[in-house]
């Protein structure tokens, strides 16, 4: 992909206490994002659970590159630029579903689940001296792994392993989706799509920034008030709540310590409550079951696997940069495997009060995001303000932590902009050159 002549110095568009506004109205910038944030980091793309069954399949973007998810026969799963290699259209339209084959529309070339060029309509119009099928397959991207049935593409060849880049917030990861029983849990139940006129990073600082939560989302709180008490209200900004850096861009806010037992004590007067929590007992102990049913509802942590993946109480939220100022995000329920019925409604509820298109917060977010969009527009103020908490981070386990409501964590997130956007290429971060390496990688994996 063509990206304009950089013109910009990524050090003196972000400091360790103010962003410039050029970093998200400005085209080179975001295009040279793409460059070297998306196209070179590991980037989410879908989850397992999504693809079970062989000819499953999911079409999804990194950045503006077209990839097709599927399960094989044998139970690989590929990851394949969505676009024939004859005349360049897609193969495949729909977001999601199952398929025997792909054929591109427009001359009718066929690819098997495995990206494999298998049907030519009229082949002897090609000179069998120079046309080799073999040759001619959907092309793989150049790596693909997995984490707990997350599955994660990266468009270059170097760099750290996925294990390397997840290292940070493993942790955190596992105490979210540890919540369920047996840790088992699937996110195949339908995909909301929402969209704003404005720059990728908005969201992205957004997810981790705990100091709007109690003034944007009000009507939510005063509603939890009213079932749970006036823990439930807070927003979870109680100054034990802390908000980590954790590095690679990762970022988490952890408002356990805020949150307290509203939510064990709400399940406990659910009909179905007692008799699950007396179900978890015999199968895991108390301790663990009083876990289970505290998270239920909300896992009351906010985890950001920078640049693209987010989980918020019981959904994953997925952030796709478009243009610098066109950005979709989708967000996906998170089920749990071994739980009644009832839990998993009551968990879809909850996904449908916070991003429903009727629901309480993500609607303000989209608002405010437009606003923030028209705001950067002032060309008189050219700095955004990042510096609230900084006289009282500190340190821990080599961590930058704070409050809930402080900027940490949005900091750790422009350190990491900050090191990619000034890294060297060395030839593997260019989508071209993850092009050419693809075209020997057609192996699927397991």
């Amino acid at each position: 992909m063509y990206a304009p002549p950089s013109t910009f110095d990524p050090n003196e568009l972000v400091r360790d206490d103010r962003l410039h506004r050029r970093i998200y109205t400005d085209p080179a910038v975001f295009e040279a994002e793409l460059q070297r944030i998306h196209y070179r980091t590991w980037v989410y793309l879908a989850h397992e659970s999504e693809i079970p069954n062989a000819g499953d399949f999911k079409c999804v973007y990194i950045g503006r590159q077209p990839l097709l998810v599927c399960r094989d026969k044998e139970g690989g799963v590929h990851v394949v630029f969505n676009r024939c290699t004859h005349r360049a259209a897609t193969v495949c339209q729909t977001r999601q579903g199952h398929a025997r084959m792909f054929t591109c529309a427009y001359h009718g070339w066929t690819f098997n689940l495995k990206g494999e060029l298998v049907g030519v309509p009229w082949r002897d119009g090609y000179d069998s001296s120079y046309f080799h099928p073999e040759e001619l397959g959907l092309v793989h991207i150049p790596r693909v792994d997995t984490y707990r049935g997350f599955i994660f593409g990266k468009l270059s060849l170097g760099g750290p392993s996925l294990a390397e880049h997840l290292a940070p917030a493993r942790q955190f990861m596992d105490e979210i989706l540890d919540c369920a029983p047996g840790g088992d849990f699937y996110l195949r139940s339908g995909t909301q799509f929402s969209g704003y006129d404005g720059n990728w990073k908005i969201q992205v600082e957004n997810q981790v920034d705990g100091y709007h939560a109690a003034f944007l989302h009000r009507s939510l709180f005063l509603v939890r008030q009213r079932r749970g008490g006036a823990k439930a209200s807070s927003g979870g900004q109680a100054a034990d709540a802390p908000g980590y850096a954790l590095g690679n861009g990762h970022a988490c806010l952890d408002r356990r310590p805020a949150v307290g037992d509203v939510w064990f004590n709400w399940m406990m007067k659910q009909p179905y409550g007692p008799a699950f929590h007396a179900e978890l007992c015999e199968r895991y102990g108390a301790e663990r079951a009083r876990e289970t049913m505290l998270r239920a509802p909300d896992a009351a942590i906010n985890l950001t696997i920078y640049p693209n993946l987010h989980f918020f109480g019981v959904q994953v939220r997925v952030i796709r940069p478009i243009a610098v100022n066109r950005t979709e995000v989708t967000a996906q329920p998170i089920f749990w495997g071994k739980a009644p019925k009832e839990v998993n409604a009551m968990r879809l509820r909850v996904h449908e009060e916070f991003y429903g298109p009727a629901g309480f917060a993500s609607p303000d977010d989209m608002e405010v995001f437009n606003q923030v969009t028209d705001g950067l527009q002032c060309e008189a103020v050219e700095w955004l303000l990042l510096n609230r908490g900084l006289h009282r981070e500190r340190v821990e386990n080599g961590v930058p932590v704070s409050t809930n409501s402080d900027e940490t964590p949005l900091r750790g997130q422009y350190a990491e902009w900050k090191r990619l956007m000034l890294a060297e290429d060395g030839g593997d971060g260019a989508t071209n050159g993850a092009l050419k390496a693809a075209r020997g990688s057609r192996g699927a994996r397991r």
